[in-house]
């Protein structure tokens, strides 16, 4: 299914040390030039794959030096921030959106430069953690994230970009795989355990669901797609009929509300890439619940607060890139409460480890929108 693109700009980042020949420059093919762009034919298109890269411009890359490729140990069961600022998230989805909006592979390749490091240092793969037998998982949420927001969107923006030949897409497609592999146990593992012991489902199921099926699409392996649509539309059906979700009202308390607006961002992310198959979640009728459930909230009903009997006391807007949602939302359906919250948060939406920047996200196609007005 064919999708539409819109793009705002944004701006360039500073720019570090010159980039070395291995990072794509002409004296590296062996044409010493372009190659004719081929649309290739794929089960599973993305939403950039008829993009044509026409510049090769001369670029100014961030060094690879003191790149961090595993994930830091938590420091009291909290993220080590300091030690996180060394994963380059924030410039390969802001340079791989320059590449985009500029059809450039300048850019382009300083962005493959480090996922051909990536791949050489099996960056953000634990064996212990991604065990067929359900490892310890130490790391799976930020995994999800990463994979989903730092790896595959950029990737897939990249993929129709001549200039990155075959060859060098399956030298990284073998980590790839392993990080899909992670994915999936991540995936069984949320919806066995925490429907065996927890009320409910924790939001990290829609978490690895989105990574998964991002890594998918790229992957071009629609038996996966399918897996991660399956298990997410679990997820949305252990939903109450309310739009609640059991164990965040169960176990988040003042934060219920952060982390049913956290569930809707992912769900609503999922729901636009489901529409490259044979589904319709955007109009399932419990996170449709949900999304009422959360605009309302955010706009004082108090709902949550009701449920848990405590004062929500972490908002949203305190972290508006989960907000993007609303973005996508009244693209499709105007709202008046999602208008606000997007209008209000339009230049702080962007989100490098879940989503990306909303507005480098493809428009829902006509269909899609009359499946949703209907």
């Amino acid at each position: 299914m064919r999708q539409c693109l819109y793009l705002l700009p944004i701006g360039l980042s500073l720019l570090l040390v010159a980039c070395s020949e291995k990072n794509g420059s002409d004296e590296d093919r062996e044409d010493g030039g372009q190659e004719t762009p081929v649309a290739k034919s794929r089960a599973l298109q993305g939403p950039w794959d008829d993009v044509v890269f026409t510049k090769h411009s001369s670029y100014a890359c961030q060094s690879l030096d003191g790149t961090r490729t595993q994930f830091p140990e938590l420091i009291n069961d909290d993220w080590d921030y300091e030690a996180l600022e060394e994963i380059p998230i924030d410039y390969i989805a802001m340079e791989s959106d320059v590449a985009l909006q500029n059809l450039d592979h300048g850019p382009a390749a300083c962005v493959w430069a480090f996922f051909e490091y990536f791949s050489e240092h099996d960056a953000y793969y634990e064996e212990s953690d991604c065990a067929d037998d359900h490892g310890e998982l130490a790391h799976a949420y930020e995994r999800s994230l990463f994979s989903a927001g730092m790896i595959s969107l950029p990737l897939l923006k990249l993929r129709n970009d001549s200039y990155i030949r075959e060859a060098d897409w399956q030298k990284i497609t073998s980590w790839l795989r392993k990080l899909l592999s992670c994915e999936q146990v991540t995936l069984e593992d949320r919806l066995n355990h925490y429907t065996a012991e927890l009320e409910g489902l924790h939001n990290s199921i829609y978490n690895a669901a989105l990574a998964g099926a991002s890594l998918a699409i790229l992957l071009d392996d629609e038996e996966a797609f399918v897996y991660f649509m399956d298990g997410f539309k679990i997820g949305l059906d252990q939903l109450n009929d309310d739009g609640t979700s059991s164990y965040e009202v169960a176990y988040k308390a003042g934060d219920a509300l952060f982390y049913h607006n956290l569930i809707v961002n992912y769900a609503t992310h999922i729901a636009l890439l489901s529409d490259l198959g044979d589904y319709d979640f955007l109009n399932h009728a419990k996170l449709k619940k949900m999304r009422r459930l959360v605009l309302d909230d955010l706009d004082g009903a108090g709902y949550l607060e009701q449920q848990t009997g405590v004062s929500q006391t972490r908002h949203p807007k305190d972290e508006p890139w989960n907000l993007s949602w609303t973005y996508h939302m009244n693209r499709i359906q105007e709202d008046e409460l999602a208008e606000k919250w997007a209008d209000d948060y339009a230049n702080e939406l962007g989100h490098s480890m879940t989503a990306g920047e909303p507005r480098e996200w493809w428009v829902p196609n006509s269909a899609l929108r009359q499946k949703y007005e209907d």
